[in-house]
């Protein structure tokens, strides 16, 4: 089975100097989970390099290698981050996955729950109200701040709607994903002389 096949190449390439308390079953699930919002974030947006259903377990492990990194789900990895678990849980919020189609086939995890990342730990509960409160403030009274999105970057769907009554600029590169260099950027030079303009340089 594909899945024994892909636990059989992780074994042979993980890091021997990490731990990994969850079985790679769970890990493979949400690997496979976060890699279609990975593939769009950091990726190119190609199709075209999405293994087809006769591709080789090897290919298979090479793709979700390409977007989403095993380590990530290592004890030391998962214990440096759980504050910042807990805050997106409680405050901040996370994006969620369509499950419904998958539910056959996801056997080991249960989806869009903080316990994946936070485990042996209580979960708190959402407070929605903080990052409203946010938003509200910073689309009216956010004054001398620059919003750069990439055009492709899940994450701009959620880019803060700025209002009129502040002076705060909003940038979005064309055809980019969460990788880009602000060197990159094409109107580099708006960035520039807004902030001499806010400097008073």
């Amino acid at each position: 089975e594909m899945r024994e096949q892909l636990r059989t190449i992780f074994e042979s390439k993980k890091n021997e100097k990490l731990t990994f308390s969850r079985s790679f079953a769970e890990m493979l699930e949400e690997a496979l989970l976060e890699i279609y919002f990975h593939f769009w974030q950091y990726g190119d947006g190609f199709s075209k390099t999405i293994p087809d259903s006769a591709a080789s377990a090897d290919a298979v492990y090479q793709f979700i290698s390409q977007h989403i990194s095993f380590n990530g789900f290592a004890d030391d990895y998962l214990e440096f981050n759980q504050v910042f678990y807990y805050q997106v849980y409680n405050e901040l919020g996370y994006y969620q996955f369509e499950t419904a189609h998958l539910e056959d086939l996801l056997l080991h995890i249960k989806p869009n729950s903080l316990e994946n990342y936070y485990p042996g730990h209580p979960v708190p509960e959402p407070d929605e109200k903080k990052m409203h409160e946010i938003e509200e403030w910073l689309s009216k009274k956010g004054n001398n701040i620059i919003y750069i999105y990439g055009e492709q970057d899940p994450y701009t769907a959620c880019a803060v709607k700025i209002s009129d009554s502040t002076n705060a600029l909003q940038i979005v590169q064309k055809g980019v994903s969460h990788r880009f260099l602000l060197a990159e950027l094409t109107e580099l030079d708006l960035l520039k002389n807004t902030l001499k303009k806010w400097l008073e340089l």
